[in-house]
């Protein structure tokens, strides 16, 4: 991911789909787990899960390299495990970074897409808060239409060899 430079803060984590790299069954023996509470988010029931990265490599990193462990909570509906909101939160000791999506289902698409992404980063002196709304998704298609040929060379050797076996 390229970083991104807002103030004097280089953000590498503004993505709204990146917290849901951490529930992803490859890292499962780096991050933690544990079940919060029960909250209701526009009338509906949700479980609060809080992650927790336990060991590097980790998946985001600082500006040199070096691993940036975080932690994080996900709002997922119980029934269905159907992502609802996520929040990411990385630091190091100059700096600390929250990133919060709303996810909602897109009457259009029939599938769940961020709406709106709130940052919030901050180190000494200085403060950044910023928010993403998304809206007007679409779908794309693509076709394509192959034929596959052998080339020239292929086929003037297969017929030197299919002369030389008939001999």
């Amino acid at each position: 991911m390229r970083p991104r430079k807002l103030g004097r803060i280089t953000r590498t984590m503004n993505v709204p789909d990146l917290a849901l790299e951490y529930l992803q069954p490859r890292h499962g023996a780096r991050i933690r787990f544990e079940t919060l509470r029960n909250e209701m988010i526009d009338g509906r029931p949700v479980v609060v899960l809080r992650f927790t990265e336990s060991a590097g490599p980790s998946i985001v990193r600082n500006m040199t390299g070096a691993d940036l462990l975080a932690r994080g909570r996900v709002w997922a509906e119980p029934d269905s495990g159907a992502i609802v909101r996520t929040e990411l939160l990385v630091e190091d000791r100059a700096s600390k970074g929250t990133c919060t999506v709303e996810f909602r289902i897109d009457p259009r698409l029939g599938i769940r897409v961020p709406i709106k992404m709130t940052e919030l980063y901050s180190m000494t002196s200085e403060t950044i808060d910023a928010v993403a709304r998304y809206s007007d998704f679409r779908r794309f298609t693509v076709s394509t239409d192959e034929k596959l040929t052998k080339p020239l060379i292929v086929l003037l050797f297969l017929s030197e060899l299919i002369e030389i076996s008939f001999e």
